[in-house]
């Protein structure tokens, strides 16, 4: 991501994401030509204003989480659905499953698709801080880095709502009288997400580099920062690694110096194997 697309910082207009909304933005992919944030609204029922509403945000929210693609062309919305995206409509069109809520969000704080402010709190910062972080130090670190003043309300939103992301158990909001902290929650890993893993280890190397099939466990690890999507230190990546390398889904060659990592399968290989886990 370039510092140039800055602007979409404050995208989210202080709402955090609601599955409720971002179920309805995929349902309505591939059905219309192009509509405006009205047209949209009045079909899904996602609220909207002249100068404010939820629909934008949440079509920016379903790109960054990988499951549309999305033109605008004056003020029309163009919007199509990724094979992601119509996955999770076949299989979890309500997003009942917390699976489907953990690979949005891996993508949501994604380097290479992903929004700005989730990759840098999730993926960056705790490099710094460590994985209590005081938000003083999030909005100062951001402010440096893109000139910008960052509005933490719809982040601490997505964590704490039923609605977003709670389920996941992924960070906790420490509401303090000065400064709250962000608490991520390190190394929670469930065998029926094994195929999440694979999917996102293999979809993010296809766009670091979709002529190779081998990489280094650094660009797995720091380039792609892959495990830091899940909130994983080292030990715990090399461990999901080492099942997927179980799974023939990957080779790990120790032999190296650094490891490097084959990949066996394309992530459309896997894709269909998301769901197939779960109880």
């Amino acid at each position: 991501m370039d510092k140039k697309q800055s602007t979409n910082l404050n995208f989210h207009a202080s709402f955090c994401p609601d599955f409720e909304y971002i179920a309805k933005i995929i349902q309505i992919a591939d059905q219309y030509e192009g509509l405006t944030k009205e047209e949209i609204s009045e079909i899904t029922g996602i609220p909207t204003g002249t100068s404010s509403g939820k629909v934008e945000p949440h079509i920016h929210y379903a790109k960054f989480m990988n499951v549309i693609d999305v033109e605008k062309e004056s003020a029309r919305y163009k919007i199509k659905s990724t094979n992601l995206g119509r996955t999770i409509l076949s299989e979890d069109p309500y997003f009942l499953e917390d699976i489907s809520k953990l690979i949005c969000n891996y993508f949501l704080t994604s380097k290479s698709c992903g929004a700005i402010m989730w990759n840098k709190i999730i993926r960056e910062i705790p490099e710094r801080y460590g994985n209590e972080i005081k938000e003083s130090l999030i909005t100062k670190d951001l402010y440096e880095e893109f000139g910008i003043q960052i509005k933490l309300t719809a982040f601490r939103s997505c964590y704490n709502s039923e609605k977003s992301m709670a389920t996941l158990k992924f960070a906790n909001i420490e509401e303090q009288q000065e400064d709250n902290i962000i608490k991520l929650n390190k190394n929670i890993y469930n065998d029926e997400n094994i195929y999440v893993y694979a999917y996102t280890l293999i979809s993010e190397l296809e766009k670091l580099d979709n002529t190779r099939k081998e990489f280094t466990i650094n660009e797995v690890l720091q380039d792609i920062s892959w495990g830091k999507g899940f909130i994983w230190d080292e030990e715990v990546s090399i461990l999901v690694l080492e099942k997927l390398n179980d799974l023939s889904i990957i080779n790990l060659n120790r032999q190296l110096n650094p490891i490097t990592i084959i990949i066996n399968k394309n992530s459309e290989d896997i894709i269909d194997s998301i769901y197939s886990l779960l109880i």
